[in-house]
Formats: C-alpha cells, structure tokens, sequence
C-alpha cells in the first residue's frame, strides 16, 4: 500500500504524468490533422468555423508545452514535497477546462469565460509549484517559469477577447491584435521549454564552448524578448511589431547552434529534431516578412489570410515545430538511453514528421484527394503507441539533460 502511495507520489510530484501528459497532448493536436486537415482544405467550410475549430489544436498544443515545462522543472527539483502532486493536479483540470471550452465554442459564445477561468487555474496551479521550489529550483528554471506564468496570464486575457460578447474588443477572430495575442500564448509557453531542452543539451558538454555559451544567450533573448514584443505589438502600439525580428533571428540563431551540438552530443534522433526545429524557424522568419500586416507582400501563390494555400503554409510550419519538439523529447526517452532499438518509436515519428508536412505540400501543389492527408497522423498514432511503451517501461524517471 505504501509502495503505491509512494508511485503515485512520483508519478505527480516528480513531473512524470506532466511528462506523459505533454507529449500525449501535442501527439493528439498533430493526429488531430486526420481530420481536421482534410476537412480545411478539401471540403472548404465556412472560414470561422475553421479558424474555431484551429483554436482546438492551437489549444492542445499550448497544453501540451505547459505540461512537458512543467515536467521538466519538477524533474530537476532536488527533492519532491506532497504540495507539488496537488499542484500538478490543479494544473491539469486548468489545462482540461481550457481545451473544454475551446471544443464548446464551436457551439458556445460564451467559452471566454471558461478559458479564461481555466488559464487562472494553471496558474494557481503553477504559483504553488512556483513557491513550493523556492530555495531548490535553478534560477533560470525559476526565471523561465515567470515567463509561463505569463503566457497563463496573456491565455486569461485571450478568452475575454473571445465571443461576441467579448469583455476585451480586440477584434474578429482574424483580426491583427487577436492573432498577435495568440501567438503571445503560445511563444510564452512553447519558448521556456525550448530554452530548457537547449539547457539539458548544453549541460552535457564538458568543458563548456562558445558554442554552448552563445547558444544560450541566444535562446534566452528570443525565449524573453518575443513574447514581450508581441504584448507590446498587441496593447500598447501596433507598430512594435517591427521589434519581433530581432527576437526571432536570435532564437534561429539559438536553435542552429543547438542543432550543431545535437550533432555530436545527442543521440541521432535527436538531432533530427534540432534540425527540423531550425527549418520550421526559417521558414518563420521568412513568413514574418509579411505576416501580421508586415512590410513585404505576401507571395501571390499563397494569397490572403484566411486563403486555402495560406493555411496551409502556416500548419506547415507549426507541424514541423512541433514534430522538431516530439523528436527531441522522444530520443531522451530512458530506454533510448539504455540502448533500446530506435525502430521502437523514434523512427516512426520521423516517417510521420516528414510524411504531414509533405502531404500538405503536396495537396496544395497538385490537389491531391483528401485521405491523402489522413496518413501522416495514422502513422503518427503507431509511433505514440511505441513511445508511450518505451517511456512507461522504465522505473527511473527522465531526468533533466539525458
């Protein structure tokens, strides 16, 4: 009996279950595009319902970034307190509650409200960790949770814009300020686990190089200065915009350092994942040109916003961020460590990283039909079963760096 109360303690309190959790939410947001990719592109629904249904996956990835920080901070923690496995618990309902509320506003106007309600429960949730660690965790681990907390904070704000009865008039749902707050929220929690994976790969490297200092100091800038210029963009002056690039080129510059470390320090998988991190980034460096109403004139292929090939380009990018991210997480795996045979999970999340992407490519360019885009994520769910098999098999938890 004891022996089980002492599991659950580990599972909740060591970041376990955040880990579990995290990589289950991004791989259920990507397998997601089964449906939801051949539904946008092929069938042509009405364009609000498409960017509604859009905030569900946004939704689900911002949940999963949450909960693998989450994660890897309590994993780093030194010593465990009961506090932390209730802390985690408050978390994940938040985290429940908000992705609730976004699949009710395809019915519901009034889902600002539980979104906004279950932004503030995380961050509850995520305070108690917050005071709990003090005097344990890393000041940078501390440091890059302030940031998270933030991203709660900007996630609460983005549900009182939502609606028709929206308490925060920031515009339609397309509208520039809106879509400069949801990419606030997702940098403010996607960026803080980036600048912590990096952390664990820069730590492994004895002595420590330029390589590794420069790399850091980069992520920190882009991890800090994004977010807060695109805050600043959002409600002060929508003209700080132009102080994104900056920020953007010093977390490319971060995430291709990172890569060339992987290369030598990581195991290959991971590497893998560093690259497709660095093509993504370039991509949106290159978007960001005249994305959000920039100076250049978006190419005359892709159209406007909401245009079909326009979509298309974005999910592009954000699947190989976030398949850059699973790669990753997925080669620290314990039994990756311990030798376990890649073809297990790794390698099928590397077919299925390259397969979405290229499918959506494809259907853009030659019209292909619509099942097409269906096995990209038919393939992914093979490689979750595989993960889930090798994370779950091992006794001793992940540990920050491996």
């Amino acid at each position: 009996m004891r022996e089980d109360a002492e599991k659950a303690h580990g599972l909740l309190a060591r970041g376990r279950l955040n880990h579990v959790l995290g990589m289950i939410l991004l791989i259920v947001a990507l397998a997601l595009g089964a449906m939801l990719d051949p539904w946008t592109f092929a069938a042509h629904p009405d364009a609000q319902t498409a960017l509604l249904a859009r905030e569900i996956q946004l939704a689900l990835l911002r949940a999963g970034f949450l909960q693998l920080f989450i994660g890897a901070f309590l994993m780093a923690l030194p010593r465990s307190r009961s506090v932390l496995a209730v802390a985690v618990l408050v978390t994940i309902v938040g985290v429940i509650a908000t992705i609730t509320a976004h699949v009710l506003g395809l019915f519901w106007q009034g889902r600002g409200y539980l979104v906004t309600g279950g932004a503030l429960t995380c961050l509850g949730g995520l305070t108690v960790i917050a005071i709990a660690a003090q005097g344990q965790a890393r000041r940078f681990h501390s440091q890059l949770l302030a940031v998270t907390a933030g991203g709660l904070i900007l996630e609460a704000i983005h549900g009182l814009a939502l609606g028709n009865d929206a308490v925060l008039n920031l515009g339609a749902a397309d509208a520039l300020p809106l879509r400069l707050l949801r990419l606030a929220c997702m940098a403010a929690v996607a960026l803080p686990l980036l600048a912590v994976l990096l952390d664990g790969l820069v730590r492994r490297a004895q002595p420590v190089g330029r390589t590794q200092y420069w790399s850091r100091v980069a992520i920190i800038i882009g991890t800090f200065g994004l977010p807060a210029s695109l805050v600043a963009a959002t409600f002060i002056d929508i003209r700080l915009k132009y102080l994104l690039p900056p920020f953007a080129d010093a977390l490319l510059i971060g995430v291709v350092l990172g890569w060339w470390q992987a290369r030598r320090l990581a195991a290959p998988f991971e590497a893998w994942g560093w690259a497709l991190l660095s093509a993504s980034m370039t991509a949106g460096l290159l978007m960001g040109g005249y994305a959000f109403d920039g100076p250049l004139e978006p190419p005359r292929f892709l159209g406007e916003y909401i245009d079909v090939e326009r979509q298309i380009s974005r999910v592009i990018h954000v699947y190989t961020m976030v398949f850059g991210f699973v790669l990753i997480i997925a080669a620290r795996t314990p039994g990756m460590e311990r030798g376990m045979s890649a073809d297990r999970h790794t390698r099928t999340l590397l077919l299925a990283a390259i397969t979405m992407p290229t499918a959506l490519l494809l259907q853009a360019v030659f019209g292909l039909p619509a099942f097409v885009l269906a096995v990209g994520p038919a393939i992914l769910l093979l490689a979750a079963a595989h993960w889930t098999t090798a994370y779950l098999a091992p006794t001793t938890p992940l540990k920050e760096g491996d």
